[in-house]
């Protein structure tokens, strides 16, 4: 037995990714476990005040009635009832058309689109794909921190380039040193960007694709907040020519379809990076209940 201050037996055993023996004793902590606890404390202390929440950016409203109904329906459903694997046909045709119908892109939906269990999941297992010790993840900050960490565990390295506004928020990819150009593997960017608001162009696009060819480095393109895009149309990475030769995009139904909490994403573009996720994947989870898969093919 043990004291409750003492450490357990185990303490020495934790692996050094998450702190090794001194795990559980330091102050840092996931930053959007932070701004929730942020929240619950200024809600406790001030119950007559209304919070203006800019935190994570999680959805106030409902999915739409009819994906609700859907939901209910397929759920009383046998055959919805078991392992979902690498994903249903029928949300990956509907995938698809979605982004034939909002971007004019086409994707073979067998080859070129894979479910996932919400985007976070996605954007952790990306490294899993490509990242070797040593090796570099290019990442924009301020930003989603998930692909960066879960580089680090695999024993890579991060290359922050941040956004800046006399770059238009987006990232300088001419300030990239010629030696971490050499070690790097993936180029993760969000747009329409979190939290900075910015839009992606055609333009920035092509020059993301150019760097890739150039230096050999996968593009991930984070598009959660795709559909919350108010100066024009939403513009899509595969969109691009050359996009598809160099990565893949990331698409949630959180943001734009309300389904916040539904954990339902999609990773869409090259066939061989779509397949090596889907090997990964396959290997971390037995994919997304297939009632909620039915549902979100509704949006």
């Amino acid at each position: 037995m043990t004291t409750p201050s003492a450490d357990p037996w185990f303490q020495p055993l934790f692996a050094d990714r998450i702190g090794g023996a001194g795990y559980g004793k330091g102050t840092e902590i996931y930053k959007f476990e932070k701004i929730k606890r942020a929240k619950r404390a200024a809600l406790r202390e001030h119950p007559e005040r209304r919070l203006l929440d800019f935190g994570i950016g999680e959805n106030d409203d409902m999915a739409d009635s009819l994906v609700r109904e859907v939901a209910k329906h397929e759920l009383d459903k046998l055959e919805n009832c078991g392992y979902a694997d690498n994903g249903i046909a029928a949300f990956k045709e509907a995938a698809a058309a979605f982004m034939k119908r909002t971007f004019g892109v086409s994707l073979d939906p067998a080859t070129e689109i894979n479910h996932a269990i919400g985007s976070k999941p996605a954007l952790a297992m990306m490294p899993a794909v490509f990242i070797n010790p040593g090796d570099v993840t290019l990442m924009t900050v301020p930003g989603y921190p998930v692909a960066g960490t879960h580089t680090k565990y695999y024993g890579g390295e991060v290359y922050n380039l941040p956004l800046r506004e006399e770059y238009g928020f987006f990232p300088n990819l001419a300030s990239v040193p010629a030696d971490v150009r050499r070690r790097a593997k993936l180029l993760v960017i969000n747009y329409p960007n979190s939290p900075t608001g910015a839009v992606a162009t055609r333009d920035f696009y092509r020059q993301v694709i150019d760097f890739a060819h150039t230096n050999h480095v996968v593009v991930v393109q984070d598009a959660a907040h795709i559909l919350l895009s108010y100066d024009g149309p939403p513009l899509s990475f595969l969109q691009v020519d050359g996009a598809r030769e160099v990565g893949v995009e990331v698409h949630s139904m959180s943001k734009g379809f309300n389904m916040i909490g539904w954990r339902m994403a999609f990773v869409a573009g090259h066939p061989r990076i779509v397949q090596a996720f889907a090997d990964v994947k396959d290997n971390c989870d037995s994919g997304q209940f297939m009632a909620i898969q039915q549902a979100a093919r509704r949006n």
